[in-house]
């Protein structure tokens, strides 16, 4: 117990200093479920359950109990194991670096992957832009990603009894393990070891999306009114595959969603900044008036349909509401498709990353 607190405390202070001996673990939420079967790297390992530790060599499952933990078949009155002393493990299939945690909570078991940040990085870069972009793309990127993370870490970790830093998804950044690294991506997380963005001195929250269809949102219109988070112009790129984009959905489907009458016209009431729907009016024929956030209406249309709010809206004859719209995601901060064209027309990856994040600079802290 008294590891667990110097580790946390350690961690704390790492995080508020900005100064660093070497790069910090990190905690990642793999998922949640009612049993693990877990394979150890080759050699032995240690497995603390609560206050025992055990030691092994072969492959173990756990699982879920309204008691405690079913470690191959026998009962552990406890909420905690940790696998530790392996280079990497596998989880139900899926290869990780760094430690395992599994904590019983309520209903369920959750999977917590402790991991060197670098290391974690080596899996998020490939799965988060492609791996044929251009190398000063991926180095903006793998910057992006740590500072994020970092951020992350910092805020999340503020909340002693939060059991992690970050989801493995795209709620916080996608991380797929091992078999997402590639040597090109991990050529950029090692050129730019321990180099993060900050502004005035502090790490800045380093959003990025997809694409930001030629225009950056500013933070204020998801709610974050970070000076480095300004509307920037940026160049399209040929290749991106979102840089235009229509979609078509039945106005009987949208008045089932929205539990209407007959929908006779949907139009945008109002737009942000950057020239993102703020507001849309759905009106029906019986005169009743919805207002619904853009941000909203895209996510009840879902997100990977209308990619983003930059975007158009009319009902046609056929009795269809059409969309048309650029980009994909919320569109603050970095546009991965927008950085990958500014290094193929030959910046360098601080002068991309300066371009998205206004007034920030690049700082070394491990």
């Amino acid at each position: 117990m008294l590891k667990k607190i110097l580790f946390i405390f350690l961690s704390l202070f790492l995080l508020n200093s900005l100064s660093y001996a070497k790069d910090p673990s990190t905690r990642v939420l793999l998922g949640t479920s009612k049993s693990y079967s877990i394979s150890p790297s080759k050699g032995q390992y240690s497995i603390e359950i609560g206050e025992q530790k055990m030691r092994g060599q072969k492959p173990f499952k756990v699982q879920f109990h309204k008691q405690g933990l079913l470690i191959n078949d026998k009962l552990y009155k406890t909420s905690y194991l940790k696998l530790e002393g392996v280079k990497a493990f596998k989880a139900n299939g899926i290869a990780y670096r760094g430690d395992l945690v599994i904590h019983r909570e309520k209903y369920t078991l959750s999977m917590v992957n402790y991991v060197g940040l670098e290391e974690y990085l080596l899996s998020v870069v490939p799965a988060e832009v492609y791996k044929s972009w251009d190398k000063e793309a991926l180095k903006a990127q793998a910057v992006a990603a740590r500072t994020y993370a970092l951020y992350e870490m910092k805020r999340n970790r503020k909340n002693k009894s939060r059991k992690f830093d970050l989801y493995n998804d795209t709620r916080s950044q996608v991380y797929r393990g091992i078999s997402s690294e590639h040597p090109k991506t991990t050529q950029a997380v090692l050129s730019t070891k321990g180099q993060v963005l900050t502004y005035n001195g502090a790490l800045v929250k380093s959003y990025f999306s997809s694409s930001i269809g030629g225009v950056s949102a500013a933070g204020l219109e998801i709610g974050d009114n970070k000076p480095y988070l300004r509307p920037i112009k940026s160049y399209h790129s040929s290749q991106n595959p979102n840089k235009q984009w229509t979609m078509k959905i039945p106005l009987t489907k949208l008045q089932q969603q929205y539990k209407t009458s007959k929908i006779t016209q949907v139009g945008v009431k109002s737009r942000t900044l950057s020239g993102r729907i703020e507001y849309i009016q759905i009106k029906d024929n019986k005169g009743k008036v919805k207002t619904v956030r853009g941000d909203h209406f895209r996510s009840k249309l879902g997100s990977s349909k209308m990619k983003s709010t930059l975007a158009q809206v009319k009902v046609s004859n056929s009795g269809h509401l059409v969309i048309q719209g650029s980009g994909f995601g919320h569109g603050v901060g970095m546009g991965q498709w927008e950085a990958q064209e500014l290094a193929r027309r030959g910046a360098k990856y601080p002068q991309i990353l300066r371009h998205f994040y206004y007034g920030t600079k690049l700082k070394k802290i491990y």
